[in-house]
């Protein structure tokens, strides 16, 4: 029984079923969410472009503000009253200046990337509020029943108000409009039934509805359930498109950071869908191939701690990789304190062979520059290995499933690493075939220095026969 105790103490805890506590907050927070439109763990440098967004859509807003407002103030100065005595409010015109007004220094605020969600709520009950105060206002200007109103074209501007907040990408905003649209008119629907003598006017004849300044509850239902649905809908609409652009935005950033693990060229045609990604497949291409080695790394990386040996590499590809880049070049690989660059594989150019002559002088002279820093400070010294040489070469993709790398492949590169590898028995910076320097002055390339070396006929471990050499101290 013991045996059976402990067993039972041992076993896994059960997490405790969910109470309706927790239920509502989760199904609070799936709401919140939703109306935001916005993950819960979005990057901050996405967050300040999607509100950078948000403040250009404000401005947009307020410019189709001044566009409405001008279109309210234009029916209400030129469509004359038909009865002499009627008294034109005086309000109304108020409201439009006040509006313009308020709609000129949000559009400012706008621009200044400013406009908080207190001053969208104030810019909506504004929206609201010209609208609903002109349709008010039009028995007064007819002379004509409270009731007559609800019968006005300028009702389907409420329709474009609740339209117009869907440039804010905000959900909320969308269903706050519809809302406070709907109780506006429910308002006005309230005031015409409490005027005097409103009892008149109330009928369920459709017919007699549309003779005379009638209330008919079935119609100015089906008002404010058209003005819901299109609500819903709308809110439905920016919540998903907010979703997805999101969505869209985390998979650019995330393309972005990735794409610092390949080649620009390569990982720009990988986000332009124009790169090869089958593994197994791949192009030709004429190329230089540079191997560039820090010589007896290894050793010196054992004195140093982790830290100082990522710090070493960090240096190192900080010199050389600007370098590469400058020249036309492309870094394909890193090997632990190894580089392997391309001139003319991932994008072809007709002098690949001068680029990467230069781009190996320029190598040799910012390590010595580094060399030179190292020794006045007493460090480790370091040397640098470099080897080259061009011809034809494969460029593909290897790898299964969800790993993949690209890679380059050829004799070019081979004997690049073999010249690499050779910088070290004759104690040389550098070592590049006749063949790709020849290449290279045919290409435009002008030696720098004159302190390189040619060796005719030389043997290199792992190239077969006698190859000749260009050495460079």
């Amino acid at each position: 029984m013991a045996a059976a105790e402990s067993t039972d103490d041992m076993a896994a805890p059960v997490d405790p079923p969910k109470t309706n506590a927790d239920r509502i907050n989760v199904w609070r927070a799936r709401a919140l969410t939703w109306l935001s439109g916005t993950p819960r763990a979005l990057p901050e440098d996405l967050m300040k472009q999607v509100e950078q967004q948000r403040q250009k859509s404000e401005l947009l807003i307020g410019w189709l503000q001044l566009a409405i407002v001008l279109a309210m103030g234009v029916l209400y100065f030129t469509i004359p009253a038909v009865s002499p005595v009627a008294v034109l409010p005086s309000f109304v015109p108020a409201l439009m200046i006040a509006y313009t007004a308020f709609a000129a220094v949000r559009m400012g605020l706008a621009a200044e990337n400013k406009v908080g969600a207190g001053l969208e709520v104030m810019s909506i009950l504004l929206d609201i509020a010209l609208i609903l105060g002109f349709i008010w206002s039009t028995h007064l200007q007819y002379a004509q029943p409270a009731a007559s109103y609800l019968k006005s074209p300028v009702m389907l501007f409420l329709f474009v108000i609740i339209a117009l907040r869907t440039l804010s990408y905000e959900p909320w905003q969308v269903l706050f409009t519809g809302f406070a649209a709907i109780s506006g008119w429910a308002l006005l629907l309230i005031y015409a039934l409490t005027r005097a003598g409103a009892e008149q006017f109330l009928t369920g004849d459709y017919g007699l509805y549309g003779s005379g300044p009638a209330i008919h509850f079935g119609i100015e239902l089906q008002k404010m359930m058209a003005l819901l649905a299109v609500t819903v809908v709308l809110a439905i609409g920016v919540a998903r498109g907010r979703s997805l652009m999101f969505r869209s935005l985390l998979d650019q950033s995330a393309a972005l950071r990735l794409s610092k693990f390949f080649e620009p060229e390569l990982a720009q045609g990988v986000m332009d869908a124009t790169a090869l990604m089958d593994p197994g497949k791949g192009r030709d291409a004429e190329c230089a191939a540079m191997f560039i080695d820090i010589k007896g790394f290894t050793t010196i990386a054992a004195e140093l701690t982790s830290q100082e040996v990522l710090d070493l590499l960090a240096r190192h590809h900080h010199l050389i990789v600007p370098i590469i880049q400058a020249n036309r070049g492309s870094v394909s690989s890193y090997i632990g304190d190894g580089v392997l660059a391309t001139f003319g594989a991932v994008k072809g150019n007709d002098t690949y062979a001068a680029d990467a002559m230069r781009a190996l002088e320029q190598v040799i002279d910012v390590f010595r520059r580094w060399h030179a820093e190292r020794q006045a400070r007493h460090q480790v010294p370091l040397e640098i290995g470099i080897g080259l040489e061009a011809g034809m070469v494969s460029i593909g993709i290897v790898g299964q499933g969800s790993r993949l790398q690209y890679t380059v492949i050829g004799t070019a590169v081979n004997y690049a690493s073999k010249f690499q590898a050779h910088t070290r028995k004759d104690n040389v910076s550098g070592v590049a075939s006749y063949k790709v320097y020849d290449l290279a002055l045919r290409q435009g390339y002008v030696p720098s220095t004159n302190s390189m070396q040619v060796l005719m006929g030389q043997r290199v471990r792992g190239v077969g026969g006698q190859v000749d050499l260009i050495m460079f101290p």
